[in-house]
């Protein structure tokens, strides 16, 4: 069991529990078999956990691929995100994000990676993305 001053290091007040705006511009992709550069896509992510734990689940809605993420928040203040794709034959699909405060946002960079089949054969794809969290309920 922590001790209170082992909990009190381990908190954090870079991010809470709530609803956000998840959005990612595609800035390149290494197969070309998804969407185009400078694509855009937008999300409502609702956070959850306990306020101040530096891991909680984020579950982006309406979306079919990476609906599930584990959100961690760094000593140093940086938000990482993981997400695997929880489909059949699909284990091989896994998305990770790293974001630092900008203003009232948090922006950076993120890339998923998947295996796909291009001209008869098995290849390991990425795509980069921009990546942007806001919350939206407060």
């Amino acid at each position: 069991m922590l001790r209170r001053d082992e909990i009190a290091r381990s908190r954090q007040t870079v991010m809470g529990p709530g609803l956000y705006m998840f959005q990612t511009r595609v800035v390149a992709a290494s197969c070309g078999d998804t969407e185009r550069t400078g694509y855009v896509n937008s999300f409502y992510a609702m956070i959850d956990g306990i306020p101040g734990a530096r891991s909680m689940d984020m579950q982006l809605l309406g979306l079919a691929f990476w609906p599930a993420w584990t959100r961690v928040v760094s000593a140093g203040g940086a938000i990482v995100g993981d997400a695997e794709v929880e489909r059949a034959k699909a284990t091989d699909r896994a998305s990770h994000f790293e974001l630092a405060r900008d203003g009232k946002r948090f922006k950076g960079r993120g890339v998923r990676s998947y295996t796909a089949t291009l001209a008869g054969n098995a290849q390991r794809c990425s795509l980069s993305y921009d990546a942007w969290l806001v919350r939206v309920d407060s």
